[in-house]
């Protein structure tokens, strides 16, 4: 969840609503999950939400669940809290 500058409560539930996602690179919304990179080499992806909240002035929590499949080609998972909602 995350509060905006106003303290209400923002939640994500699958399906996500994918106009409200910058969706870059191989990433894919499905309508279960977020799939990054596929099982082939040289893949990498990214999502983020396409609102920004002024994090310095609000608190907020986030939890969240992942999975890397044994077939992946590379490891990895970063959580990015940044000004951009395009690019990493």
């Amino acid at each position: 969840t995350c509060p905006s500058e106003t303290s209400s409560i923002q939640t994500f539930n699958f399906p996500l609503n994918s106009q409200s996602w910058q969706v870059n690179g191989n990433a894919a919304i499905s309508t279960s999950s977020v799939i990054l990179a596929g099982s082939e080499i040289d893949q990498s992806g990214s999502i983020f939400y396409k609102t920004s909240y002024n994090l310095l002035s609000i608190a907020f929590s986030i939890s969240f669940s992942f999975r890397i499949e044994s077939n992946s080609q590379g490891y990895g998972i970063a959580f990015v809290i940044g000004t951009s909602t395009t690019s990493l």
